[in-house]
């Protein structure tokens, strides 16, 4: 494997010049049909790097998150001999908690418990606002969409940590998920606010969604413009 000494793109045994730059591709190495021999490798001592204990990082942080909740909370029993707004605060510290901190006190690298997790913990967020503020809107519009959402979320990080999707197939999924999820939006909200169940303002995203997943698959399958890319694009 060889690289341009000029802009480092990988380049071909067969390559006479870089495809990017167009510097004449040179061996050092050989010199005509003389080969230079391989010098002795240096032994170099390795500069150890800054390693961040993320477990502790997030131990701190959530002691920090403490001191909000409970000033909040002080502050909103002082003014009105109850517990009311400062509920907001203590539903969003929590939530801040289980969606940014949480998966760093556990070693599986697996995403799927933790995207069902952040799921039921928005979930109850939302029933949270929606019962301090007397609303109907739970489950007319909230679960659904929070449903949506997890469903949609675990379908690509299925995909995501694949091995046989190529890049480009990855990025083309994302592109057509998140068309087909403001589908279901503006479905659901056409639902729950008593609407006709038609097509406003949706389409406008799924269409030119639809048109970048189809190329980005096309320019996918051909195997040369693949290589091109890896070149050109170091992917």
């Amino acid at each position: 494997m060889s690289y341009c000494v000029n802009c480092g793109v990988e380049l071909k045994d067969s390559e006479k010049r870089c495809p990017l730059c167009d510097t004449i591709v040179l061996n050092p190495k050989t010199f005509g049909n003389e080969k230079i021999p391989d010098e002795p490798k240096k032994e170099y001592e390795s500069i150890p790097g800054i390693r961040v204990d993320y477990k502790l990082l997030s131990t701190i942080i959530s002691v920090l998150l403490i001191i909000p909740v409970a000033v909040t909370f002080i502050c909103d029993f002082v003014q009105n001999h109850t517990v009311t707004w400062s509920l907001y605060v203590l539903g969003a510290s929590l939530l801040t908690f289980v969606v940014a901190l949480l998966p760093a006190f556990f070693k599986s690298n697996r995403p799927y418990k933790f995207i069902a997790i952040d799921s039921v913990c928005t979930f109850l967020f939302l029933w949270l606002i929606c019962h301090l503020t007397h609303g109907n809107w739970m489950f007319t519009v909230a679960l659904p969409l929070t449903a949506a959402t997890c469903a949609f979320s675990l379908v690509y990080a299925v995909a995501l940590r694949s091995k046989r999707i190529y890049k480009l197939y990855k990025l083309s999924l994302f592109i057509i998920l998140a068309g087909i999820f403001t589908l279901c939006v503006e479905v659901i909200l056409n639902d729950a606010f008593g609407h006709a169940l038609m097509l406003r303002w949706s389409h406008f995203v799924i269409i030119p969604c639809a048109v970048v997943s189809i190329i980005l698959v096309i320019v996918g399958s051909q195997k040369r413009v693949r290589d091109e890319l890896k070149k050109r694009l170091f992917m």
